[in-house]
């Protein structure tokens, strides 16, 4: 629901980046947005939705190289939270001017060194971003407390959305439901 709130055209060319499981492209893709790569990066592992890009992880530069070798391609770009692969993603979107929307967007210790990297990551990463999805009234008021005061939507907690989902789907699979009892069951046993 979080690109509904951005009243986007539905041939938007989006990137998820950092998705995890890809839980938000599958939503997005459920919309009828159907320009989307989903894309999680980090030194152990690569997925794309759409095509391998092959990529360097020793190369410090990765991210921007991705967006470099990408940089017409996408109207959007989204990032997740507060890591660095995150905050790096915002910054190579920036520099080729493509908007960010940031998803859990105002979570704040304000010390910087307190949780380390992230605190930075998240403080830095909202300078950048256009869009702030922020899962609580709290997040978007420490927003607030940073003049940024634009484009921010309280939509609640990205992980509890995406157990919500998973339930669902378990819920409407029998086969599935049986299968995860099982092994649930397995492993306490």
């Amino acid at each position: 629901h979080n690109v509904e709130l951005l009243q986007l055209n539905k041939s938007a060319r989006i990137l998820d980046f950092d998705c995890g499981q890809g839980a938000l492209s599958e939503r997005i893709k459920d919309m009828g947005y159907n320009n989307i790569l989903s894309a999680d990066i980090n030194k152990d592992n690569f997925k794309a939705s759409t095509e391998f890009f092959q990529l360097d992880f020793n190369d410090k530069n990765m991210v921007k190289n991705f967006v470099e070798k990408n940089k017409n391609r996408f109207d959007l770009v989204f990032v997740h939270g507060d890591t660095t692969t995150s905050f790096f993603g915002a910054l190579a979107s920036y520099y080729h001017k493509i908007d960010v929307a940031h998803i859990e967007a105002g979570l704040r210790t304000n010390n910087i060194y307190s949780p380390y990297p992230e605190e930075l990551n998240r403080q830095l990463t909202s300078k950048i971003a256009k869009y702030h999805f922020a899962p609580t009234i709290e997040a978007k008021n420490n927003l607030l407390k940073e003049n940024i005061n634009k484009n921010i939507f309280v939509v609640g907690n990205s992980v509890v959305d995406a157990l919500f989902l998973a339930l669902k789907k378990i819920k409407n699979n029998l086969k599935l439901e049986k299968q995860i009892l099982e092994k649930i069951s397995n492993h306490y046993q």
